[in-house]
């Protein structure tokens, strides 16, 4: 994994539906692949820095988000 520029970095706002969404400091949505919902809901909380990337093995959740503060990261798909 690449070493992260801080610039990449932006500030979580809200957890939604069970940690199936989050909302990030810019407005943008972001439907959390299945898989990774209960570990976004469990270990995630607003305020946390998160870098997003477009890689992610999963086609239907083609961008990687991945939480520098607790150094985990899920599949999504942006949804606005």
């Amino acid at each position: 994994m690449d070493t992260l520029d801080e610039k990449q970095e932006i500030r979580l706002l809200h957890i939604t539906d069970g940690g199936s969404q989050i909302v990030l400091e810019d407005e943008s949505r972001w439907k959390v692949a299945p898989y990774f919902k209960l570990e976004v809901f469990e270990h995630w909380t607003p305020g946390d820095k998160v870098a997003v990337r477009d890689v992610s093995d999963d086609p239907n959740y083609p961008w990687t988000i991945f939480n520098t503060d607790e150094g985990f990261e899920v599949a999504a798909k942006r949804i606005n």
